[in-house]
């Protein structure tokens, strides 16, 4: 079912990819790789969605310190970034140019009860595969938002909103905003477009403009 949930949320943006935009998704074969990241001069990179099923603080070996670069998850085979994040999406791009080389998804397995049912909701603190508590397809699909390029926004109806409460479904599909940067980005027939980097605004105090988010 996790398999099938993920093949949903690749269609989902593959729709929007299909009506305005220019890229394809290809689903590779099965593989028993669990590492993420990209390291140089890699020539055939596997994209990876991962369960990390333990904590890294609880598998690394005393004294080892897991700052969330990357390194303890993937000797470790653990999740060690922040409890609270579902899960982050591991992009590894080219700053000049923007190409995006590879991008891994993580789940945090340790913190939260993933499921795949499409109801009903799950009572507050009764949490089960049998119910709708952290869905996998909610989840992917926010995440493929990041491989796609997208940063998280404020807007809470959006697919790229930060949050996602238990039981939530409403990520599953591409909001409209998300989708015209498909559009914009994207362009049917045409080669992607760079990001715009504006001055810096003194408001938000950094420089604004598109963004390659990786985000829990």
């Amino acid at each position: 079912t996790e398999f099938t949930a993920f093949q949903r949320s690749f269609q989902t943006w593959q729709t929007v990819l299909d009506s305005c935009g220019s890229l394809k998704f290809k689903e590779g074969a099965r593989t028993d790789r669990r590492a993420v990241g990209w390291t140089e001069g890699e020539v055939d990179p596997q994209n990876v969605l991962v369960f990390r099923q333990k904590k890294c603080d609880a598998v690394a070996p005393a004294g080892t310190d897991c700052t969330g670069n990357g390194d303890c998850a993937n000797k470790y085979d653990c999740w060690e970034y922040g409890p609270l994040a579902l899960a982050v999406t591991t992009p590894s791009f080219d700053r000049r140019s923007g190409r995006i080389w590879d991008a891994d998804i993580e789940f945090n397995v340790p913190t939260f009860i993933f499921t795949t049912v499409d109801a009903p909701v799950c009572p507050t603190g009764a949490y089960s595969t049998s119910c709708v508590a952290t869905d996998v397809q909610n989840t992917t699909t926010h995440e493929i938002g990041h491989v796609l390029g997208l940063a998280h926004t404020t807007r809470l109806n959006s697919t790229m909103a930060a949050r996602a409460d238990p039981g939530e479904l409403s990520k599953r599909a591409v909001d409209t905003g998300s989708a015209q940067f498909i559009c914009d980005v994207y362009p049917k027939g045409q080669t992607a477009k760079a990001c715009a980097v504006r001055p810096y605004d003194p408001e938000i105090g950094k420089v604004a403009g598109c963004a390659c988010g990786a985000g829990g």
